[in-house]
């Protein structure tokens, strides 16, 4: 606990020491004590904190003005985001927080096909498979942003419709438009791929480490879901949906989920980073 002192000079000292700490932490800092010394000059004018031997009276406000002084010198308002701490590197606040992707994907992945599934009826084409993945994109890009809009950007949309719409066309004639568990599998991965791919760029972008990682698990991720999937739809799996359903959902929804969290605990969000980015 620091001590309080009378007048100025006790103000300067704890601003000082205040001061030091702060440039230990950023050593980045240029001339930051040269800087607060101007400052407090500003503040504090040899001979107006004292007069005759006695305070003047206003040494609760000298001291709040020298010590925002201090920490202005080493952050200006304004020109640095702060961390938000209990975000990244939190070992339990982050996989907490992001139980909202498993949510988003169990919502939106049904949804978004049974959408695509009326307006492409089935994809047996390449304009169908290319329709229908425009329209899953977009349900399932949005819902994962909203999850995650505190750690990505928009662009994260576009990331997931240009994928999506890339991935199905590619995979869906990959297998001549075949439903075999294998096929869908396999399908599944293509499309995992394309997606994963994009959607990595925009964790890169963002400076989130590891976003390598998100595309070599996307395929693996996607391919195990069709797989899941292609039992419980066994009945009308000849009608060809754009994406599966949601038992295959909640299985790519939860391992997903641990390696979003694990990729941001390792870096802090830094608030408006996100929205600020285009």
């Amino acid at each position: 606990m620091i001590p309080v002192l009378d007048g100025s000079a006790g103000a300067t000292g704890i601003a000082i020491r205040h001061l030091d700490q702060a440039v230990r932490l950023d050593p980045s800092v240029p001339d930051a004590r040269a800087a607060f010394r101007s400052r407090l000059a500003r503040i504090d004018p040899p001979g107006l904190g004292t007069a005759n031997g006695k305070t003047n009276g206003k040494k609760g406000k000298l001291m709040e003005d020298v010590l925002v002084a201090g920490r202005e010198t080493v952050q200006p308002r304004g020109s640095q985001p702060s961390l938000d701490k209990g975000e990244g590197g939190d070992l339990t606040s982050t996989p907490r927080r992001m139980w909202l992707w498993a949510v988003a994907i169990l919502v939106s992945l049904p949804i978004g096909g049974y959408i695509a599934d009326l307006v492409v009826n089935g994809v047996d084409s390449v304009g169908a498979a290319l329709a229908g993945g425009l329209i899953v994109g977009a349900v399932i890009g949005a819902a994962e942003w909203f999850a995650l809009r505190q750690r990505v950007s928009w662009l994260w949309i576009p990331a997931t419709i240009v994928g999506m719409a890339v991935g199905l066309v590619a995979g869906a004639a990959l297998v001549d438009y075949g439903i075999g568990r294998g096929d869908l599998a396999l399908m599944g991965a293509v499309n995992g791929l394309a997606v994963g791919t994009m959607q990595a760029l925009v964790l890169a972008r963002h400076r989130v480490s590891g976003a390598l990682w998100w595309a070599v698990a996307n395929p693996p991720a996607w391919a195990l879901g069709w797989f899941v999937s292609s039992y419980v739809i066994s009945r009308n799996i000849d009608e060809r949906f754009p994406i599966f359903g949601a038992s295959g959902a909640i299985v790519f929804g939860l391992l997903t989920l641990f390696l979003l969290a694990r990729l941001f605990r390792a870096a802090p969000r830094v608030r408006g980073t996100a929205a600020r980015a285009a």
